[in-house]
């Protein structure tokens, strides 16, 4: 039996799919040209996408386009504004809709709530010391 979900895409199909909608980010790819770039016409190619992924393509980048803006929030002091263009928002106001939406928070919410939860992790408690003698 194939490992292909049925009605999904085959590995190497979906792996050219994902590849060139993480590209699509930054190059402005539509789901029509990933799809001929699949060789596949657009109505089966977001079928057997969702088949694959459980998500439509849209969902999937979505979804990308989030968890790639929470990578840049907690690793980079970049202004929300380059964010936002790095993730393939439309503007900085896009970008905060649709991560509130997606994560409850404001970005800067979120980055705020990950600074402080890292300051948290890097404090020592000095009672723990290993050479403290009682």
């Amino acid at each position: 039996m194939s490992n292909i979900t049925r009605g999904g895409l085959a590995p190497l199909r979906l792996s050219r799919a994902v590849t060139l909608l993480e590209d699509s980010l930054t190059n402005r790819m539509t789901l029509l040209q990933v799809a001929g770039e699949c060789g596949l016409s657009l109505s089966y190619f977001a079928r057997a996408f969702k088949a694959s992924t459980g998500l439509s393509p849209y969902q999937w980048l979505a979804q990308h386009r989030i968890d790639k803006a929470i990578q840049a929030l907690e690793s980079s002091m970049l202004p929300l504004s380059e964010i936002a263009t790095l993730c393939g928002f439309a503007d900085q106001a896009h970008f905060a809709r649709a991560f509130r939406k997606a994560k409850g928070v404001t970005p800067s919410a979120w980055r705020r709530d990950a600074r402080a939860d890292e300051a948290d992790e890097s404090m020592i408690d000095l009672d723990r010391r290993p050479w403290k003698t009682a």
